[in-house]
């Protein structure tokens, strides 16, 4: 092995270490975040509980369809898809095993990990499109 070789090999595995690191932290903050939300959300029907009234959950922000093979009406979900604007049905399948998958393709937009791409759909953030794209 040469030592461009060499030198190669030992800059990817530095570069892993600072992506697991990274990767951690951010995991770490996303389960901070959703148990923020879960408290804030009992904290709101509760006050709205001990004023007399009740709370009501803001409207959901993505809808999954989820197609059940050999249910009757396929033609019509389908259909629905396409007036609303949802985009091609995608029957290619792809394994994410690595992270390194979601880096290669989303990575330009911060998204480097299983995680990142599952908080970027949950939260419908900025990035939605390009990561419902790459699913």
């Amino acid at each position: 092995m040469d030592i461009g070789k060499k030198q190669e090999v030992e800059a990817k595995k530095k570069k892993n270490a600072e992506n697991r690191k990274l990767i951690y932290s951010r995991a770490k903050q996303y389960a901070k975040e959703y148990e923020e939300q879960q408290k804030e959300l009992i904290q709101l029907k509760h006050e709205a509980k001990l004023k007399g009234g009740f709370y009501v959950d803001p409207e959901v922000k993505l809808l999954f369809i989820i197609r059940i093979r050999g249910y009757p009406n396929l033609k019509s979900v389908r259909e629905l898809i396409y007036k609303r604007g949802y985009g091609k049905l995608n029957k290619q399948r792809t394994a994410l095993t690595d992270n390194s998958i979601v880096e290669q393709a989303l990575g330009k937009f911060g998204i480097i990990c299983m995680e990142d791409l599952i908080h970027e759909i949950m939260t419908v953030g900025p990035h939605f499109k390009e990561a419902n794209n790459f699913l």
